[in-house]
């Protein structure tokens, strides 16, 4: 270890770079976003990246991000995700990648720790780390390639229901339906950064005729600019969330991408079933992972998650 050292927040440069090496290696579902999104959409202090770098050369070894998310339930602790866990290719197998894991989790003894573990790791996480709490489902990841996706197939319209930009509806009401997907953490700030401060996106909410949000979904281009993710997606009934992805996908040209990744929790067999629909069947499963925990699973109604809301920092 004396060729090399630990620096915590190292800087949006070493972020940045992390972040891209993890999309252009790895194939992560990563916007070039996420800077703004985790510094700027958590108080100060609650976002940490530890990264390894080689002294003298500066050469990134290793890193890892850590977000808190403070509870607001007495019967529920703060919350650290752990996510975003990489080495560098060049020191990959020499024993150096672990350290930096573990300089991470030193800081998280007094909270329920929680991380998004691949078929590969999961069981490593829950053995070695302590994070044995896992709800009933899977996260899948698919991928739909976009001459595959025909939107007609959709229903566009609800009766009663109507769709808006962001933008244009008072964004506390987008706060209190999240309140319904998540009560018991307050990440308002986190949920407001990523749908209104954020870049190459659509995001649309849905009202009903009593002027009150019943689901919001977002689309976002990936850093690559060949294809795009969709989440979070979170809707009160079947119909809403397909009326939702209709105007998602006709506002965001996603016939220039490549392909379409929805992210959705396996015991929703109605989001596989709307994205079945809107792809005539022809959606290619790429990865299955785990939503680990520490001490405390939190509780969220499955049936309303039609897109999970990223794959690093986030629990639902």
């Amino acid at each position: 270890m004396s060729d090399f050292e630990i620096v915590k927040n190292p800087g949006k440069e070493y972020f940045d770079e992390l972040i891209r090496k993890t999309g252009e290696t790895e194939g992560w579902a990563v916007t070039g976003n996420e800077y703004g999104e985790f510094y700027k959409g958590f108080d100060d202090g609650c976002i940490a990246m530890y990264l390894m770098r080689e002294k003298g050369s500066n050469k990134c070894v290793s890193a890892v991000i850590t977000a808190k998310y403070r509870s607001c339930s007495s019967s529920v602790q703060d919350l650290i995700a752990v996510g975003y866990f990489y080495a560098w290719q060049e020191f990959r197998g020499k024993g150096l990648g672990i350290k930096v894991f573990e300089e991470a989790m030193k800081h998280t003894a007094d909270c329920n720790v929680t991380l998004i573990g691949v078929e590969a790791m999961h069981q490593k996480y829950a053995e070695k780390w302590g994070l044995k709490l896992e709800p009933e489902f899977t996260i899948d990841s698919y991928d739909i390639k976009s001459g595959d996706v025909d939107i007609k197939k959709l229903n566009k319209a609800v009766e009663g229901l109507t769709m808006v930009y962001v933008k244009d509806i008072d964004f506390e009401k987008v706060v209190e339906y999240d309140r319904t997907i998540v009560s018991d953490i307050n990440r308002s700030k986190y949920v407001k950064q990523c749908l209104v401060g954020s870049e190459r996106q659509v995001v649309k909410v849905a009202i009903d005729s009593q002027n009150k949000v019943v689901g919001f979904g977002r689309l976002s281009e990936l850093l690559n600019r060949t294809s795009a993710s969709i989440g979070p997606f979170y809707a009160e009934s079947p119909e809403i969330a397909e009326a939702l992805l209709y105007h998602l996908l006709e506002d965001s040209e996603y016939e220039k991408w490549d392909s379409v990744k929805p992210r959705f929790i396996s015991s929703n067999k109605m989001a596989l079933k709307l994205y079945e629909k809107v792809s005539n069947g022809k959606l290619e499963l790429e990865c299955i992972m785990h939503s680990q925990f520490s001490k405390q699973l939190i509780k969220v109604p499955e049936d309303k998650v039609y897109g999970f809301f990223e794959c690093g920092l986030s629990f639902i």
